[in-house]
């Protein structure tokens, strides 16, 4: 080849070697099936000319090889992808001087062959920032994506729902949410209609699959787990169609059918349920439905995870935590308690079959299902609070989880279950005392309405505003270290989780923004500690504490609870309820799995159901741990 005029020595410029401009030339490439014109002149082949009709701009194009019509560069040629050349001209160099083999022509010329460094693929790429989540780049296989498996944890929260997208390991890639749709009936009545909540739902499973492939790459979902509300579900007739909207799990229809049963059983409802009689527990919605005129002998009832499962394509299920606060199980019998069906005049249809939270369930289709999802192991995470403190790593026992939002949550584990007196002295007190999310546990749960009355005082002293907010956080710290005990000539109440209005009397004239607020945060402190002193009475002391919630940014907030708890951490995980359900997804992929391999491909466990032990739920959390010790601060949740 003439360096100088680009043609092969010996064939002068024409036709099929038309003269090319002096200066620096593009590089050539050397394909399988095409070699340089020079090399292929002086071995003795004949030299096919470029073809006239061939693209004269893009990439490269090679000669085809005679007797095969060439392909994607036009007549007698073919575009060789960039993965492709990088590769072979690779190959060229590693078999340039092997001993006994001829070199091909020019294999000599390295520096013709660094050229084409260029056309490699790049092994990783900058990811943009999303969620506050970051997410490596999914791994490449010869220049090729490989999909990546994730899990996918659902929370229906009375607000928002949420989806958290995390790899098998647990480490998470991003979130979404969507707020939850209610219909609000006079102020009065709360409730929602169950398809609109399931498309709401799967919209939002779509939108983070999409997400999780815009920030990695390609993805399959391997399991998505549910957990949400308790109380509030779905009454399915025959044909599996609504009967009734979704009431809210707050919603007050029921209260005045449930104090119409009959007396016997409301005097034992705290001891056999290990609730207390309220409007919030499904019972008293079934009263309402069964006065509405519902046969519920002909019926069955989903909680709301256990509907979305259902409606995604798995086996229809009551999972044990959230039937548990039905106000239909015997807590000593772990079963349906009969005479409570009898008097609501359904049978033990009413309820799906009980499974512990985790059971694979089956694999997810539908029309009406986004097909990124088609395949995936759906299964039931239970409710929300226990989950929640699952993704926060409380799994011990003797262990407290208070979630501290617009509602407090105090969430305490116990091994195996509690006698029916005591359960029935928890009850009368608003204490929960049912089944936990992991096999074998109990827990008890209390509660505050101390996040509704610091919400409600921060309006009333204009510090809704970041900058305020600060300002008064710093006086109230100030205000706690003079005033270590009770504020002189303010006093305050509605903490109690079954009160909700703030009212606060004032009998001083110097008192301050920063007192106020500090009062109020006392207030809600000694309401959690009365409640925490109740489930020591009948279980013991607590041993330690993890905290989590909004209301740990503020420093007063988090100093009070500091000084209040036993062993205290701070959690920032922002969706720790999601992120306990996708440890439940893991188990019930990793379960599924083991399945398929024994022959079964179905992805059901209904009948040997099985979930997540301790240990394994410990060994989750435990790798993906966000939490930080009381005496360090805090990093904001994003």
């Amino acid at each position: 080849m003439d360096r100088h005029h680009g043609h092969p020595r010996g064939i002068a410029p024409g036709p099929g070697f038309p003269a090319r401009p002096a200066g620096p030339q593009p590089p050539r490439l050397v394909g399988r099936r095409g070699r340089r014109p020079g090399a292929a002149h002086r071995s003795g082949a004949p030299v096919r000319p470029a073809d006239p009709a061939a693209p004269s701009a893009g990439r490269p194009v090679l000669p085809a090889a005679p007797g095969r019509p060439g392909r994607g560069g036009g007549p007698g040629g073919r575009r060789l992808r960039r993965g492709r050349r990088a590769r072979r001209l690779r190959h060229r160099v590693r078999h340039r001087r092997q001993p006994g083999r001829h070199p091909r022509p020019g294999a000599g010329r390295a520096p013709r062959l660094r050229r084409l460094d260029r056309f490699r693929r790049p092994r990783s790429r900058r990811l943009p920032a999303r969620c506050g989540l970051a997410g490596d780049p999914a791994p490449r296989n010869g220049g090729r994506a490989v999909s990546i498996d994730i899990l996918l944890g659902v929370d229906v929260g009375t607000s928002d729902s949420k989806v958290l997208v995390t790899r098998l390991d647990g480490s998470e890639i991003t979130a979404v949410a969507t707020p939850t749709v209610w219909r609000n009936h006079g102020g009065k009545f709360t409730d929602c209609d169950a398809s609109t909540l399931a498309d709401g739902v799967f919209g939002l499973l779509g939108r983070a699959v999409a997400a999780a492939t815009d920030l990695v790459g390609p993805v399959t979902v391997a399991a998505v787990a549910i957990t949400g509300m308790a109380e509030a579900g779905v009454l399915l007739d025959a044909d599996n169609r609504p009967v009734h909207p979704v009431l809210a799990w707050f919603d007050p229809r029921g209260g005045e059918e449930m104090l119409r049963l009959p007396q016997e059983l409301l005097t034992e409802f705290c001891g056999r349920t290990g609730l207390p009689v309220s409007a919030l527990c499904t019972v008293a919605k079934l009263a309402w439905m069964r006065e509405q005129g519902t046969d519920l002998a002909a019926h069955r009832w989903l909680n709301v995870p256990e509907y979305l499962a259902f409606r995604l394509g798995g086996e229809q299920v009551g999972e044990m935590s959230l039937v548990a606060r039905t106000g239909l199980m015997d807590q000593d019998t772990e079963t349906l308690w009969p005479e409570m069906l009898e008097a609501l005049g359904a049978t033990a249809d009413l309820i799906a079959p009980l499974v512990p939270a985790g059971t694979p369930l089956g694999r997810i289709s539908g029309n009406d299902v986004p097909t990124a999802l088609h395949g995936a192991v759906v299964t039931v995470a239970g409710h929300d609070h226990p989950v929640a403190a699952v993704g926060c790593g409380v799994v011990g026992s003797a262990e407290v989880f208070d979630s501290f939002g617009t509602a407090e949550a105090l969430v305490r584990t116990v091994d195996g279950n509690l006698a029916f007196d005591a359960r029935e002295r928890l009850g009368r007190e608003g204490i929960n005392s049912v089944h936990h999310v992991l096999e074998g546990r109990r827990l008890l749960l209390g509660g505050t309405k101390a996040g509704l009355l610091l919400r409600r005082t921060l309006n009333m002293l204009g510090a809704g505003e970041p900058s305020r907010r600060a300002e008064l956080d710093a006086a109230a710290v100030a205000a706690a270290e003079q005033y270590p005990g009770a504020v002189p000539g303010i006093s305050v109440s509605g903490a109690l989780n079954a009160d909700g209005t703030l009212k606060i009397t004032a009998t001083g004239d110097d008192i301050t923004p920063g007192m106020l607020w500090h009062a109020v945060v006392a207030h809600g402190i000694d309401e959690a500690a009365r409640c925490l002193e109740l489930m020591e009475r009948e279980v013991g002391p607590t041993s330690a504490a993890v905290v989590a919630g909004g209301w740990m940014r503020m420093q007063s907030v988090r100093r009070s609870k500091q000084d209040s708890l036993p062993d205290v951490r701070f959690s920032d995980r922002s969706q720790a309820g999601a992120f306990g359900a996708s440890m439940f997804a893991a188990h019930a992929h990793a379960h599924a799995e083991n399945l398929r391999a024994a022959g079964d491909p179905t992805g059901v466990a209904v009948t040997v159901p099985v979930g997540p032990s301790e240990q394994f739920a410990a060994d989750y959390t435990r790798t993906t741990r966000s939490q930080t010790p009381a005496d360090q601060p805090a990093v904001p949740s994003r």
